[in-house]
């Protein structure tokens, strides 16, 4: 909830009926590294400590520390908040970059030609992951990376697109029905202005 109200903030949308966010494994990759740099270091400090008396020595550790733990909260942020946002009227891409930058591509459902998702790693296999590939038209092709439960999430956006279609193809019925009524307006209009003349002219 607190995520969907500060992705949706950037976005200016009110319509939002769903998003589709990573995988929580994401960031066990990062996770794993960070614990073994900071497990690194704690050794080094460890065996340089007792012969190194320096009241510094302590506190340029802690700072590293720090440093690795905040290049973590950045990266995790950064995966955890790029996801696809689905609305009535479009799908958004929305990725965030660093600490303030981010980036967001909007297209339309119709535009949609395929989706299809696949498995890349072992690691996409353990955790049960898949990467959704989009192809729109032009063959202009949209990747997101690690999504749990594909069938789900792609039943989402077909679900999406096939009202839209749905809705457009019952609109432009009305439109033609309504063209076509026009049309018999002014055949019958013309019609009578054509039959009303000739009875003048007989008489």
């Amino acid at each position: 909830m607190i995520l969907k109200t500060f992705i949706t903030q950037y976005l200016n949308e009110d319509n939002v009926e769903d998003i589709i966010f990573h995988s929580g494994s994401i960031i066990i990759k990062d996770s794993l590294r960070t614990i073994l740099l900071l497990a690194i270091f704690y050794w080094i400090f460890y065996v340089i400590n007792p012969y190194i008396q320096r009241h510094l020595l302590p506190w340029i550790f802690g700072i590293i520390w720090a440093i690795f733990l905040i290049k973590f909260g950045i990266d995790a942020f950064d995966k955890w908040v790029d996801c696809i946002v689905l609305n009535k009227k479009w799908i958004t891409f929305f990725a965030w970059d660093g600490m303030f930058k981010y980036k967001t591509d909007f297209f339309g459902r119709d535009t949609i030609e395929t989706i299809s998702h696949q498995q890349n790693t072992f690691w996409d296999k353990l955790f049960m992951r898949w990467d959704i590939k989009i192809v729109l038209d032009h063959e202009i092709t949209y990747e997101f990376e690690q999504v749990s439960s594909p069938k789900k999430q792609v039943r989402k956006i077909m679900k999406l697109k096939d009202h839209y279609l749905a809705k457009k193809e019952k609109e432009e019925d009305e439109q033609t029905s309504n063209i076509d009524h026009d049309q018999i307006w002014i055949l019958s209009d013309a019609l009578s202005d054509v039959i009303k003349e000739y009875l003048e002219k007989k008489k």
